[in-house]
């Protein structure tokens, strides 16, 4: 077993939001951290429901992203196929994975490709974009993931930087279903726009055109008719020339 410092171990105490000068500390142990950082990890990916462990790999996480170890890759990378999205835990080495470049895109790759359910390769894929590795087959798998789940996949081709996502973008935008559950409305397709921008500044026109359309007819759909109240010594709103108490307003009283 690792023996832990005291400042490492104070990282299983500290809760959501350790105190400045623990962080200090363990930083000021430089390497020599590293093992027992690297067991926080393994810790809370042994047992993912105990939250000191969840906060304590949180924290680890984020230190060694700053160290960056090439041995706590592999750690890493188990962690997040044991975690979801919801564990801090989780959230933090998927942030500091991709500070490891060139050294993660094999392993990384190679979970990729023997995760089990979509959700972990979502994880992995997002971490492949976020890598700053040009690699044909990052580009492979963000192609082919993108249809799954469009507002994920547009974070990760704006990520990745490849002027290549445009027309899988364009054809998202041109397809785009304001009836589908996962489109949550616009809410994708501003993703899409956002994406788009960031890859090529502007729209086409014939892009804009569609975006144009498919925001109208959201906000047809979703503006309330307004009822105007006719009052009863009011004209006749049938056009009668009639009060309307002396009209369709009395007709449907009586």
């Amino acid at each position: 077993m690792t023996t832990r410092s005291k400042a490492v171990s104070a990282l299983l105490t500290c809760g959501p939001t350790p105190a400045d000068e623990i962080l200090h500390a363990v930083r000021a142990e430089g390497a020599a951290a590293v093992p027992a950082l690297i067991g926080l990890l393994e810790e809370h990916t042994r047992n993912p429901s105990r939250q000191p462990a969840e906060f304590a790999a949180k924290h680890a996480g984020e230190l060694l992203g700053e160290l960056r170890p090439v041995e706590a890759i592999e750690p890493m990378i188990a962690l997040l196929a044991a975690t979801t999205w919801e564990s801090q835990a989780h959230e933090s080495v998927g942030a500091a994975l991709p500070e490891w470049g060139e050294q993660a895109l094999e392993p990384v790759l190679a979970a990729y490709a023997r995760a089990k359910d979509v959700g972990t390769r979502d994880t992995f894929a997002a971490v492949l974009a976020e890598l700053g590795v040009e690699d044909e087959r990052i580009f492979a798998i963000l192609e082919k993931d993108f249809d799954h789940h469009p507002a994920l996949g547009a974070a990760n081709l704006s990520n990745y930087g490849d002027v290549r996502g445009l027309p899988i973008l364009e054809r998202a935008i041109e397809t785009y279903d304001l009836n589908d559950k996962r489109m949550d409305g616009v809410f994708v397709l501003d993703e899409l726009v956002e994406t788009y921008r960031d890859l090529a500044t502007t729209l086409p026109p014939a892009v804009q055109s569609r975006v144009d359309e498919l925001r109208l007819e959201w906000k047809r759909a979703h503006t309330p008719v307004s009822v105007t109240k006719v009052g009863r010594n009011d004209p006749c709103p049938c056009g009668s020339g009639k009060k309307s108490k002396k009209c369709c307003d009395g007709k449907a009283a009586s």
